[in-house]
């Protein structure tokens, strides 16, 4: 009983915390406006490599998992000018990103778990070309195995994937979630289904301790019809299965 009422009280005390958080932020930032570190976790390299990735290939669709307050959706929708569809699990985040991003007229927004959103979005989309941006994995749910498989199984155009948060092989520089066995973003839990689907992961190119912002690290995925141009976009470095340790 008394382990169960602690439980409760974590579980309140963290929503208390994220409520005075979300109401803060919108306080102070009420509107998205571009600068320097907005977006991508403030990372000047994370950005230039999506600069590079929007140069070299002509994506005609983004589409974004965990929008979150609505920043890096922000970013990516002034630099590239492309529609972008996003969505957000929680409420109050979902809320909040729409109102600070009312001026963009090419997003829409879903209230959805990423995974039915990915499932919905490809039934009806037209575009032949994505980037696609994974961020909806927190908690004790993690869906980036499915979402993966989503867009491989159902999608039948070319992409680009960038997943935040994952481990950058040998550079500890570079921070990544890790939810426990079998739930770490890091190639020994998400090599076996890249490779199953003959997908090439790329890295960023900088090291970790002089990138910018809160450090995390991603990886980068690509269809055969992008991998070439993949391959030129030198914030990148791809990684070979003779570099595995």
């Amino acid at each position: 009983m008394v382990a169960k009422q602690r439980k409760r009280q974590r579980k309140l005390s963290l929503r208390i915390k994220s409520l005075e958080f979300t109401v803060d932020y919108l306080l102070e930032k009420p509107k998205y406006e571009p600068s320097d570190p907005t977006g991508f976790n403030e990372q000047h390299h994370r950005k230039h490599i999506f600069r590079s990735l929007i140069d070299a290939i002509e994506f005609d669709q983004i589409l974004e998992t965990g929008t979150f307050f609505g920043n890096t959706c922000g970013f990516m929708a002034d630099y590239s000018g492309l529609p972008i569809a996003t969505c957000e699990f929680n409420e109050r985040y979902f809320t909040v990103a729409q109102r600070r991003l009312s001026d963009f007229d090419k997003i829409s927004f879903s209230l959805q778990d990423s995974r039915k959103f990915l499932e919905a979005t490809f039934k009806t989309l037209s575009a032949k070309n994505c980037f696609i941006y994974l961020d909806a994995h927190w908690g004790e749910d993690l869906p980036l195995w499915e979402e993966i498989e989503i867009i491989l199984r159902q999608y039948p155009g070319e992409f680009v994937i960038m997943i935040d948060d994952f481990c950058v092989p040998g550079d500890s520089d570079y921070r990544y979630d890790d939810y426990g066995p079998g739930k770490a973003l890091d190639l020994a839990t998400f090599g076996t289904l890249f490779s199953r689907f003959s997908l090439l992961p790329f890295f960023p190119s900088l090291a970790g301790a002089q990138e910018t912002g809160k450090q995390r690290g991603c990886v980068v995925l690509a269809s055969r019809g992008n991998l070439e141009a993949v391959k030129s976009v030198d914030a990148l470095v791809a990684h070979l299965p003779e570099n595995d340790s």
